[in-house]
């Protein structure tokens, strides 16, 4: 049951101006279940929204009250518009807890597909340099699978399924849209240990994608927890480079390739598989000694 809200006198700007500036915002219910709030600053105040959803109340800051500055309905607000915008806000978090989109007014699913379109319009807006590559992995990757499942029904076991299946398909060849038997794909051997890192270093890159999508979906107030994702770990110690060895051929083309000097070092380390090695305590030498300072 929703405790009783004392109605405060905020609704004129001379009232405002009588109640002590206080952390504490003062409220005035317009809804059962709604109330507009007034938090009094030193130099102006903010209103709020205070709405009870599923036996918890939520708060969300709506703008500027116009206790120094004409009102312009978006910025700066007289209580009329705070309490419309207040109203609003209601609605838009009755719909999410219903597992629904506000943009649509409620008629539809909010799904993952949603939450992906949003945060690529967002990220479009703040001058992304990577849009077409996050449109291509979301479309590729994410979509597929993910795309039509509501966000407030999507489960931390959904998403480690996502990955895993992600982490374990073939690797998509540059295939001709329309092309005959759809996307190609690149048969990998289950055998071959640095292929399987690679994807397995794909999905991690394609789940920061997935995160950062939904994080923004939760900050935006679409859904109410990131409970779904925000515990699903990448996929440790993928992103070792791919070592390969030359071949025979390869290495008389390198030496052939280099100067006179050159070539004697390079035909030296050839010989006795000479490579960069650090010693245990990275910076000293083996005894514990620190090397010697260049001169």
């Amino acid at each position: 049951m929703p405790r009783q809200t004392l109605d405060k006198p905020i609704t004129t700007r001379a009232a405002r101006d009588r109640l002590p500036v206080s952390r504490e915002p003062y409220w005035r219910s317009i809804e059962a279940t709604v109330s507009v709030g007034y938090r009094r600053g030193a130099t102006g105040g903010t209103w709020l929204v205070r709405v009870l959803v599923d036996g918890r109340y939520r708060e969300r800051a709506l703008g500027r009250a116009d206790d120094n500055i004409k009102p312009d309905g978006v910025t700066y607000l007289d209580y009329r518009q705070a309490e419309v915008k207040a109203r609003q806000e209601a609605a838009n978090q009755n719909h999410i807890a219903a597992g629904l989109d506000p943009r649509r007014g409620g008629r539809t699913p909010y799904t993952v597909e949603n939450a992906m379109e949003d945060y690529l319009s967002a990220y479009k807006r703040r001058g992304g340099k990577s849009v077409r590559e996050f449109h291509n992995t979301i479309m590729a990757h994410v979509l597929p699978e993910l795309g039509p499942i509501r966000l407030d029904r999507l489960s931390r076991s959904r998403v480690t399924q996502w990955r895993d299946q992600v982490a374990a398909a073939a690797p998509r060849l540059r295939t001709r849209a329309g092309s005959p038997g759809g996307q190609k794909r690149r048969v990998i051997d289950p055998a071959d240990h640095d292929a399987i890192r690679a994807r397995r270093a794909t999905a991690n890159r394609v789940l920061s994608v997935l995160k950062a999508a939904l994080n923004f979906a939760h900050h935006e107030g679409r859904v109410q927890t990131k409970a779904a994702w925000e515990t699903v770990k990448p996929f440790r110690e993928v992103n070792a480079p791919r070592i390969r060895h030359l071949t025979d051929d390869e290495v008389v083309r390198l030496v052939n390739a280099c100067d006179a000097d050159l070539r004697q070092i390079v035909v030296a380390g050839m010989l006795i598989g000479m490579r960069l090695a650090r010693s245990p305590g990275y910076g000293q030498s083996i005894s514990g000694e620190k090397p010697a300072s260049s001169p």
